[in-house]
């Protein structure tokens, strides 16, 4: 099984080749629920290397030789701000998990070689210890022969119950460890395909913004504006992020839009809106090298079905890191949207969802 984090909030992917050169992953969208995103919320604020706690995108894939030996669900990730980049060969890729250290009988029973290579990742809420080990990868119809991937045999308790198998990169392989080739590559190469796109059918015209830095998919970012309200953002990144739910913006920023839209802290430890205003609220707007992106409030609003309440996407996070201060733009800003990650031309594309 596949190393995850906790993942209430998920897509389905069903991916599928085009003949446009790009790679489609097609969506199914569940809920999440209020304690979710109280989860999510509350490793936000403790620390800024545990944004992945509430994943957005998964898909099914086929790991071994034959590959029908061992499927998993693993949950995609197109960008990364934690230490979770660091851990697996491709962006954490995945990681397999094993219950107990596996024996030469298990690795034989689905072809796996290994490596040799071990790790052990301490995270701010938990830890994992594996190794490397390399087989085929199969994506739909896409055949990856000889891909290095994690396999975890002992977790903390946190990774144990994750309800999905777990990580696999889309991101960069600039900060992929130990030199390897990610999956996202070798999958582009299998396919004669350069990008991968997210969303299930968009409307209008596909508009591309270049990559700013080539390790996380983050695009100049100029401003956001609240309805007339207007926060600069010059030189500031935004890392268009699949695994997490929320926006997250300079603290300052995050306090004067939370008080825009009258968001108030529950016991929960989340900002609440009432659900009735929620038509009302203002358009959110982000200024992406130079053209503009807008969100409505039913958007960057999240229903709480169980708790019947209505949640704040915003968070307040100030993330300065060696090569600039960026922001993270989640589900609550993808969710409006169809993307395009252009790895040839390296670009970021957006159309509006159908």
């Amino acid at each position: 099984m596949l190393l995850a984090l906790y993942t209430p909030l998920f897509f389905a992917l069903l991916p599928f080749a085009s003949a446009a050169g790009v790679y489609k992953l097609k969506f199914i969208k569940s809920q999440s629920t209020a304690s979710d995103l109280a989860f999510d919320a509350a490793h936000l604020a403790e620390k800024a290397l545990t944004l992945t706690q509430n994943l957005a995108y998964s898909a099914k894939i086929s790991l071994g030789t034959p590959p029908q030996q061992a499927r998993f669900h693993p949950v995609f990730f197109t960008s990364q701000i934690s230490s979770w980049s660091t851990m697996t060969p491709d962006l954490a890729p995945f990681g397999c998990r094993a219950r107990d250290a596996p024996s030469k009988h298990a690795r034989r029973a689905i072809g796996t070689k290994v490596n040799g290579k071990k790790f052990a990742i301490q995270y701010g809420t938990g830890f994992v210890e594996g190794f490397y080990s390399q087989d085929m990868l199969r994506v739909s119809d896409l055949s990856v022969q000889a891909q290095i991937f994690g396999e975890t045999f002992q977790e903390s308790r946190q990774f144990e119950v994750a309800q999905y198998d777990g990580i696999f990169g889309l991101a960069y392989d600039s900060i992929a460890p130990n030199h390897t080739t990610p999956s996202f590559y070798n999958m582009s190469l299998a396919s004669s395909s350069s990008a991968v796109s997210t969303g299930l059918a968009f409307t209008g015209k596909i508009t591309y913004a270049p990559v700013r830095q080539r390790a996380y998919w983050e695009v100049e970012l100029e401003q956001a504006k609240l309805g007339n309200t207007t926060a600069p953002l010059k030189n500031n990144g935004a890392a268009i992020n699949t695994g997490i739910s929320f926006i997250v913006m300079p603290t300052k920023t995050a306090v004067q839009f939370k008080a825009i839209i009258g968001a108030k802290k529950n016991p929960q430890g989340l900002n609440v809106v009432p659900c009735s205003t929620v038509p009302s609220l203002p358009l959110l707007t982000f200024y992406l090298d130079g053209k503009r992106y807008p969100s409505r409030g039913s958007d960057y609003i999240f229903y709480g079905q169980a708790s019947k309440v209505c949640i704040s996407g915003f968070i307040g996070l100030d993330i300065n890191i060696p090569a600039g201060s960026f922001c993270i733009l989640g589900d609550a800003f993808l969710r409006r949207y169809f993307t395009v990650h252009n790895l040839a031309t390296n670009e970021f594309g957006f159309a509006l969802s159908k």
